[in-house]
């Protein structure tokens, strides 16, 4: 399966959400990393939502230090960003990391939300 952008779809952030949650569900690494580099090369690199989707890819995926490395490279985080990554960390028993995130978060004022701390506990 190869991504192919044609000149007459436009693509929008959606198609980048929507594309990394299929090749998540379809446990598609290879062609989510395409994804990835789509949403550099056209410039969605700085848009949130679709970083905090390449957080939760990676991170679901257990590709953990892909998704730190997207995640720190992120100079806004909003608490989905946080969330996603830390719940990597617990899915895949790395549970230091994760309360290590969530103090991080903590001192960085962001709230934890219900699902932040369901991950956490």
């Amino acid at each position: 399966m190869e991504l192919n952008h044609q000149k007459c779809v436009e693509m929008d952030r959606r198609s980048f959400i929507f594309a990394l949650k299929a090749c998540e569900q379809f446990c598609r690494v290879l062609e989510g990393q395409s994804v990835h580099c789509w949403v550099w090369k056209m410039g969605f690199d700085s848009d949130l939502v679709v970083r905090n989707g390449l957080v939760h890819f990676y991170a679901e995926r257990g590709y953990l230090d892909f998704a730190r490395e997207v995640f720190n490279q992120s100079f806004v985080r909003d608490v989905v960003t946080w969330t996603s990554m830390i719940d990597g960390y617990v899915v895949h028993n790395c549970s230091e990391e994760a309360l290590k995130l969530f103090n991080l978060m903590l001192v960085n004022d962001v709230k934890p939300n219900e699902v932040t701390m369901i991950a956490v506990l």
